[in-house]
């Protein structure tokens, strides 16, 4: 393994304790020696692949999601042994039905009780590698008393009291 200075008997190499990347070329050179002292030895070249992305997970927030929300879909642990820079590719649905944003941010309206799914491919600019999903549904959001007025605002025990709420949902 004369190109990253490692002379080894055992006839396996573990890469990943050396600075290789893709497109790197190899070089294996063997040697066989007889009992009489003949010697014949071969090279092979061989070029180092890519290696693609790894992903742990992806993930959504906030962790509640309501009607009007902005949610963010976020890579977990991305790694790329070559070095690579990774790009994100993101693909969102609504209850199965694919959807035209293809950014990290997916904001609302929605519908109570749809789930939204969001899908992260990874990408080295080779090879695409990892790709994960996260599903998250919306909640009904509470609704919100603007005002509320009880008539009379001095009342006396014989009277009947009335109460007028605003409130938007």
């Amino acid at each position: 393994w004369p190109q990253i200075g490692v002379i080894s008997t055992e006839g396996r190499i573990d890469l990943s304790l050396f600075e290789v990347v893709h497109d790197d070329v190899l070089e294996c050179i063997v040697s066989v020696t007889d009992p009489s002292g003949a010697i014949d030895s071969q090279n092979i070249f061989f070029t180092v692949g890519n290696s693609t992305p790894t992903m742990e997970a992806a993930t959504i927030f906030p962790t509640a999601v309501y009607r009007n929300s902005s949610i963010i879909c976020s890579p977990k642990n991305v790694q790329d042994n070559d070095g690579d820079e990774v790009i994100y590719l993101y693909q969102w649905n609504i209850d199965s039905v694919l959807q035209t944003e293809t950014s990290n941010t997916l904001s609302g309206p929605f519908n109570v009780d749809s789930q939204i799914t969001c899908t992260i491919t990874t990408f080295d600019g080779i090879e695409t590698g990892e790709q994960k999903s996260t599903q998250i549904a919306v909640s009904n959001t509470p609704p919100n008393i603007k005002t509320h007025v009880i008539t009379p605002s001095s009342p006396h025990a014989n009277q009947t009291l009335n109460c007028e709420v605003l409130a938007d949902d």
